[in-house]
Formats: C-alpha cells, structure tokens, sequence
C-alpha cells in the first residue's frame, strides 16, 4: 500500500476513534448523534453549495446518495443501540470488525483478491478483534464470550459491522460516479434531515437545545471529525484495494481503546492490550500487501 494512503487511513482511524469516544461519552448517545449530524449539515453546507456550483451532479447520482444515506444511517442506529446496552470497549471493536465481511463481500462485488500479506493482516486483525473481547485468556471465558455473541448488544454491534462492510463498498462505486465531497455531504444531508425528524418524534425541542448547550464544543469536534475522517478513505478507496482500506480501519481500535481508557475509564484487560497488538501488526502487515 502506498505510504500517504495508509497515512490517510491511520488519520481517518484516529478521527473516527475520537468521535465516538464523544458519542460514548454523552449521557444519551442516540440524541447527541443526531444532534451532531444536523450540525454536521449546516457546518459543511456552504462549502458544498460552492462546490456544486463547479461540479454539479446529475439524477442519475441519487440512487448512489440514497442507498448510501439508508445504510450510513442504519450504521449508527445499530451503534447507538449497543451503546446503550454494552460498554463501548466491548461494543467498537466488534461494530469495526469489517474485516469478518469485507475479503468475500469484495471479491462478489469487484472480484478483488488479496496476496498472502494481505490474507496475514486480515486474520491477524481478526484475531485481534476477537481477543479484544474475551474477560480473559481461560477457556470457561472463551466459551462464555462465546454464548455473549448472541447478546442484544452484540448482535447490534455485529449488525454495525456488517453495514460498514457494505457501505464501504458502494462508496468504493459510488466514488465512480460522483464527486467524494459531494457524495459524503449529500448523504450526510439526508442522514441530518432523518435525524431531524427523531429528534422531534423522540425528544422535545428543550432536551436537544439543553444537550447542545452544554456540549457544543463536543458536538462540533464530532461534526468535523467524522467528515474529515470518511473523506480520508474515501479518498483511499479510490486508490487501493476496499479490503486493504477496510483492515486499516480496523487501527481506529487501538485508537478507541486508549481513549475509551483515558477518557472513559473503562478496564483494560490482558486479552484487550493482546489483541490491540495484533490488530497493529496486522495493521503494519497492510502497509507490505498489494
């Protein structure tokens, strides 16, 4: 992989990392996501005008901006929801596992294959993922964590996992067709303006106003974040292999787990500090693949 790619990735994955670090950290996750996605709206709105203005898309563009809207936005519905019921430690890992899905949904779609580099940073990376959430290394605790797979809130986390999977590889076509920043912000408008409409069905006008006040600079830092993050790669995907750019992603792990130590104060077991390692290794093994 190209050196300013996987530069661009490892960026994206400390943006992403951060982000829902914030999310976590709200006393209501689901109303400070779609809070942060109005704002993201209106803070990137101008730019986008200017820019349609020298690169406008036709019709023909919006089956690509809805499909992805649709699945950005059942992403953080299921994200949200195993938030609610998981600690974010156990919860991140498994919503970026991607890489459970992504090699076989890649070769479907655009008949990629990766080399022997690239098969040892996914299973690496994998593993790691795995690890991640194990109570430690004793086998009554792997057969355990096991039988917590079939758990609400894993089950959302697996169920966010997969749509990052699909989502990253119709932005790999879409990106074909339309401009990125075009792209990301037009769906993002979508996704805000759904948003919009759950925050006046689920909550009162006061409780969003309360929240915004009070988290403002969060909610801001959250807005900015995710949209620098996710032109990143896309940038990326249309550069490398959607395999290589998704088992990269997976660095925002070790990312989330400092801060979700730091800032959190969640625990930080032998089987989290294994796996961190072998999702950097695997990550340092994607820098050799092609």
């Amino acid at each position: 992989m190209d050196l300013i790619i996987f530069a661009m990735v490892l960026l994206s994955a400390l943006l992403h990392a951060l982000w829902n670090t914030l999310v976590k950290r709200s006393s209501q996750p689901t109303l400070f996501l779609a809070v942060c996605k109005v704002v993201e709206s209106l803070v990137f709105l101008i730019p986008f005008v200017i820019y349609y203005t020298y690169a406008p898309y036709g019709i023909e563009a919006l089956p690509w901006i809805m499909v992805a809207a649709v699945l950005v936005f059942l992403n953080y519905w299921l994200l949200t929801q195993a938030y609610h019921r998981m600690d974010m430690s156990l919860v991140y890992p498994v919503a970026r596992s991607s890489t459970l899905f992504l090699p076989a949904l890649a070769y479907m779609a655009f008949g990629e294959t990766i080399d022997r580099y690239g098969v040892m940073a996914v299973a690496l990376i994998t593993f790691g993922v795995l690890a991640m959430q194990l109570p430690s290394l004793k086998l009554s605790e792997c057969r355990r964590y096991i039988s917590s797979l079939f758990q609400p809130g894993m089950l959302y986390a697996l169920g966010a996992a997969f749509t990052v999977a699909l989502y990253t590889l119709w932005d790999k076509a879409a990106i074909q067709h339309i401009q990125p920043f075009l792209y990301f912000y037009s769906y993002t408008l979508i996704t805000g303006a759904i948003f919009s409409v759950i925050i006046l069905k689920r909550y009162s006008f006061t409780q969003a106003r309360t929240l915004w006040c009070a988290n403002k600079t969060s909610i801001t830092v959250v807005a900015i974040a995710n949209t620098a993050a996710y032109l990143l790669v896309l940038y990326a995907l249309s550069h490398s292999k959607a395999t290589y750019v998704g088992a990269l992603r997976q660095s925002s792990l070790v990312f989330g787990l400092m801060l979700s130590g730091y800032f959190l104060r969640e625990s930080l077991n032998l089987p989290k500090l294994m796996g961190t390692l072998l999702i950097a290794l695997g990550s340092v093994v994607v820098f050799f693949s092609s």
